[in-house]
């Protein structure tokens, strides 16, 4: 490859490399009476990537194919901005264009250079909402009546609780002073243990004495600490929204054309990897087949295994173990079908290993059976990484 400089008849140029007679490599072309300017790389004659600077003073930035516009790319055209995909020169597929001095932006998708099929819209009053194909495509600056594509759910009200700094002193010194024995000699039944009544009984104490010691923000507790809690959270997701918008920002304000890409794709979430889906065509059935077990209703009778005479059940006698199992839970994670939160199981591991995982499981193990827990409490599993075209 050489390179060398080139004046057109028009009186144009073009300083960089050549091959076979063609622009190849890195290159600089300028227009007639230097209105006009590409920089970035050559292949074969035609523009691969780079930056492309109109005489009106618009400007791209991004991929070419067979000199048009192609693939990711930013326009800078008067007051707008366009941040995405392109195909054959024009917007395509998918990409955000916004004002550069009002609100006024549109997220979406598109076609041919229009706005067409679903996105976001803004306008330059801050008013907005989300169209659809018929509301899209539409000359830039005119309201349509929208048609929204969102399901509309009733809000939900949640509760969290707060849990103050000696809310497990508190519950450990509850646990400790609990007869737990009680629980068990009431759940008797013609001499022997109903698990079913211990197990409910035992967990509805636990969830009664929890609710004791927490409480619900506003409802109790230092309200100051928790307006100013409040305030601390809104600061930093300020902070970090701010943060954000830096780093994006900084991606284009270099020179550095790969940084701009990496904040295009992350604008954007483009990804060129294509899904590997399988492609076993017994897939389907055997997907339907995984899933309908769980509607079968089962009606064949529990048969209870009675061990051979002279051998015991199975029992768990290691509470060390146990105890030690128990204070290795995450505290953050969310409470089981027992309904029992993590924080609890580990910080009263000691107070709570006899009566739930030593005296409760022996029972369950000696009597085959396991406490009935509402459906919903139900986990069924599901496959992982299941994807398929045909299914």
């Amino acid at each position: 490859m050489t390179g060398g400089r080139f004046d057109f008849d028009d009186g144009g140029t073009y300083c960089g490399g050549w091959e076979d007679g063609k622009a190849h490599g890195h290159g600089v072309c300028t227009g007639p009476k230097g209105q006009g300017e590409y920089s970035g790389s050559w292949s074969s004659g035609f523009e691969v990537v780079g930056v492309y600077t109109w005489p009106s003073g618009n400007v791209y930035q991004g991929y070419w194919a067979q000199g048009k516009r192609h693939g990711l790319g930013v326009e800078t055209k008067g007051r707008w901005i366009y941040r995405g995909e392109w195909a054959h020169g024009f917007k395509g597929r998918y990409g955000v264009r916004q004002s550069l001095n009002t609100p006024a932006r549109y997220e979406g998708t598109w076609s041919n250079g229009l706005q067409d099929g679903y996105g976001v819209e803004t306008y330059g009053d801050g008013d907005g909402g989300a169209c659809s194909s018929a509301a899209a495509s539409r000359a830039p600056g005119v309201k349509p009546p929208i048609s929204t594509f969102l399901r509309r759910h009733t809000p939900t009200q949640r509760t969290i609780t707060v849990w103050p700094s000696d809310a497990v002193p508190a519950l450990q010194d509850c646990f400790q002073r609990t007869d737990w024995q009680i629980f068990r000699e009431a759940a008797v039944r013609e001499g022997e243990v109903d698990l079913e009544d211990y197990t409910s009984a035992v967990l509805g104490y636990i969830s009664k004495c929890t609710e004791d010691v927490t409480a619900a923000p506003g409802q109790s507790g230092d309200r100051l600490a928790l307006r100013a809690a409040r305030r601390q959270l809104t600061a930093g997701v300020k902070r970090a929204k701010a943060a954000y918008a830096q780093r994006i920002q900084g991606h284009f304000t270099s020179n550095d054309p790969r940084s701009m890409w990496r904040g295009i794709k992350c604008i954007t979430d483009y990804n060129t990897r294509d899904a590997q889906c399988p492609r076993d065509p017994s897939l389907p059935d055997a997907l339907n087949n995984f899933y309908a077990r769980f509607d079968d209703p089962n009606t064949s009778p529990s048969t209870r295994f009675t061990p051979p005479p002279g051998e015991e059940p199975l029992r768990v006698t290691a509470a060390a173990e146990v105890r030690r199992t128990l204070q290795r839970i995450n505290p953050r994670k969310a409470a089981g079908p027992n309904n029992i939160s993590g924080r609890v199981l580990k910080g009263c591991a000691y107070q709570l290993t006899e009566v739930l995982m030593t005296d409760i499981f022996n029972t369950s193990l000696q009597q085959a059976a396991d406490p009935h827990l509402p459906e919903d409490c139900h986990n069924h599993p599901h496959p992982q990484n299941v994807h398929s075209d045909s299914a």
